[in-house]
C-alpha cells in the first residue's frame, strides 16, 4: 500500500488541505467531511509510526506539506516494539526520512 501512496504524492502538484494517516480502522474517513478542501486518506493496513513519517516525508521532500494532518493513533501503535523495516517497497524514502529526521532505523 506504501507504494500506492507513493505513486499518488508524485503525482500531486498543490498541496493538500488535509490528509489522514492512520491503520486501515481509519480508512472510513472520507472527503464528505471536509468539503471544499483537498482531502487525501493516506492510511494503510498494518500502519506503523515509521509509515506516518515516511509518507508525510513524502510529501515535505516534493514541497507539498499537507496543512493539517489527522493522526489515527491505535494503542498498538505506542507499544515500545511497534516499529518495523517493512519498506522494501519504498526503502529509499524510509532510509532518507530516517536520515533527515536523525531517526534510528528499525530492522526487526
Amino acid at each position: 500500500m506504501i507504494v500506492l501512496v507513493n505513486l499518488i504524492v508524485e503525482k500531486l502538484n498543490i498541496s493538500p488541505n488535509v490528509v489522514a494517516l492512520g491503520s486501515s480502522k481509519l480508512l472510513q474517513i472520507d472527503s464528505s467531511f471536509f468539503p471544499n478542501k483537498l482531502f487525501i486518506n493516506n492510511s494503510v493496513s498494518g500502519a506503523t509510526i515509521d509509515d506516518f513519517i515516511t509518507i508525510y516525508f513524502m510529501y515535505k521532500k516534493k514541497g507539498l506539506a499537507p496543512k493539517k494532518i489527522i493522526l489515527g493513533l491505535d494503542a498498538s501503535l505506542l507499544n515500545k516494539r511497534a516499529g518495523n523495516f517493512q519498506y522494501a517497497s519504498v526503502p529509499s524514502e524510509y532510509l532518507s526520512m530516517s536520515d533527515a529526521y536523525d531517526l534510528p532505523v528499525n530492522f526487526f
